[in-house]
């Protein structure tokens, strides 16, 4: 399964509950207002208009921001996030 980086230009309440409630945990992991990352067999342009931040009936007008399949990752953050991106790694 993929994990994907959904990357808002300003917080949005209304699309941070759509990850949530599309994407149950575990299969979502919110780090920001504005930044989250999912976990999902779909195609990034699947994942932005399941939660609305992609032209048509779904979309939430004032939401701006972008969907990026994550292929590999490093940084310095929080010990949550590095355990939640390593959980999937076995197929779990």
């Amino acid at each position: 399964m993929a994990i994907f980086a959904v990357v808002l230009n300003e917080p949005n309440e209304e699309l941070m509950a759509r990850v949530k409630e599309a994407f149950v945990e575990p299969a979502h992991f919110q780090l920001t207002d504005h930044i989250a990352f999912v976990r999902s067999p779909l195609v990034s342009a699947q994942v932005a208009e399941k939660i609305g931040l992609r032209k048509g009936d779904s979309q939430i007008e004032d939401a701006t921001g972008i969907v990026l399949r994550v292929e590999s990752y490093s940084g310095w953050n929080s010990p949550a996030l590095w355990e939640w991106l390593s959980s999937g790694e076995d197929g779990s």
